[in-house]
């Protein structure tokens, strides 16, 4: 586990749990399924954020669990983004502080009100997820190739 990561593991809020194939496989599933969705024809900004956060979120989740590591239910995305921008990845980490702020908008979202995100804050997002998903299957294919799905189906 990275330095970086420990002060989030000795409060509590990170816990060290191994992962696999097979788990990583899984969450970049959910990742281009919600991209997939993004390329329909949805009618609300607030869906199109949604679903672009919530490809980010899988996405960020898939660098955590790369690391040995799983956010614990209480504030999980929250810790998420948290850890993610810890870890100081160029080209994956340098958006953390935008993803959590698009998690506290999701929130509102959720939980309060509709219809609070532009059109350019749910297009900001969309574009981010499309760009931030290959950045992690990149980086995941170069820090974690035993770890990485496309090189797991095609055999050492």
């Amino acid at each position: 586990m990275p330095e970086a990561l420990k002060p989030l593991v000795d409060a509590g809020w990170l816990e060290p749990q191994p992962t696999d194939v097979e788990e990583l496989r899984g969450l970049l599933g959910i990742v281009e399924r919600r991209l997939d969705e993004l390329g329909g024809n949805l009618k609300h900004p607030d869906s199109i954020f949604t679903l672009a956060y919530d490809a980010v979120r899988c996405a960020a989740t898939v660098v955590l669990r790369a690391h040995g590591v799983r956010a614990k239910h209480a504030r999980h995305h929250e810790m998420t983004f948290e850890a993610l921008h810890r870890l100081a990845i160029p080209e994956v980490s340098d958006r953390a502080r935008y993803y959590d702020d698009c998690r506290r908008k999701r929130a509102r979202l959720e939980y309060d009100s509709a219809g609070d995100v532009s059109d350019a804050e749910a297009a900001d997002l969309r574009k981010e997820a499309a760009r931030f998903a290959p950045a992690v299957r990149t980086w995941l294919a170069t820090a974690h190739p035993e770890l990485d799905p496309e090189r797991g189906s095609q055999g050492p």
